[in-house]
């Protein structure tokens, strides 16, 4: 964790300045009682200075990776909505920072996407969503929010069925998602989310991929009608631009439908 990288970088740290101590009085002319060598393993009077510094430096490095891991949330959320990332996809899985933020923190950064107009692929799979951060997803997805995303992970979270249900009412607004991925979730949902889903579906004709893990024959049915609809759809669409089945299509140029379940932080 980076709690225990921290501590242990204090540790290795604390060592090296003993030994930078050490060296600079041996270079003084005093007398430096001899010591167990750490570097080594043999007896030495105090350690080489090339090798200090070269390891003084892979201690700077390792500070500076535990600081990029922590999130000051204005920082990020104002580069987030103000188009200021680099690349087009949003890496954060399993990030540990903005699984331990608290729940209006994680929802203020997550609802900077709102405005984005760059990001295409954004990752948050393990990172503490819940429903009310899926809330926030739902309406910067929704009518007149985001229209860039195209591939939304939020896997392996806490979303149950209020969160569902609100990113459900998003899908008849939204029309440039095509994957949304949704399984393995931390919490049961209910008869009527699973419901809901797949009837609102049948008014997104963009979703091509749905994961989730659905219990009710009905539901898993017209999940399946629909999003074998949208496939259809995306082929046709593809033979009139002249562009061939396949092409330009995210990989989805076959029209299979799966129905299961770098600039990051």
């Amino acid at each position: 964790s980076p709690a225990r990288t921290s501590a242990a970088l204090q540790a290795v740290t604390s060592l090296f300045d003993a030994m930078a101590s050490a060296e600079a009085a041996a270079a003084a002319g005093a007398d430096v009682p001899p010591s167990r060598g750490v570097l080594t393993g043999g007896r030495q009077r105090g350690a080489p200075s090339t090798r200090i510094r070269e390891l003084g430096s892979a201690v700077e490095d390792a500070w500076a990776r535990v600081a990029a891991g922590k999130i000051n949330v204005d920082v990020e959320a104002d580069r987030i909505a103000t188009d200021a990332l680099d690349g087009t996809a949003y890496v954060a899985n399993g990030h540990t920072e903005l699984a331990k933020l608290p729940s209006d923190e994680r929802c203020r950064l997550l609802g900077a996407f709102r405005t984005n107009t760059r990001i295409t692929i954004l990752e948050l799979s393990n990172t503490g969503v819940d429903n009310a951060a899926a809330r926030v997803l739902a309406d910067a997805l929704g009518a007149r929010g985001n229209a860039s995303l195209t591939h939304l992970n939020i896997e392996r979270n806490s979303i149950g069925s209020e969160g569902i249900l609100a990113l459900a009412d998003m899908l008849p607004h939204n029309h440039a998602l095509r994957e949304l991925k949704l399984a393995y979730q931390l919490v049961t949902i209910s008869s009527h989310a699973e419901t809901r889903l797949a009837d609102q579906l049948e008014h997104n004709r963009t979703l091509l991929k749905l994961t989730l893990e659905v219990r009710q024959v009905r539901a898993r049915e017209l999940r399946d009608k629909w999003l074998m609809r949208n496939a259809q759809l995306r082929r046709q669409q593809l033979r009139a631009l002249g562009a061939g089945a396949g092409a330009g299509d995210d990989g989805d140029g076959d029209g299979s439908v799966e129905c299961r379940a770098q600039d990051g932080l």
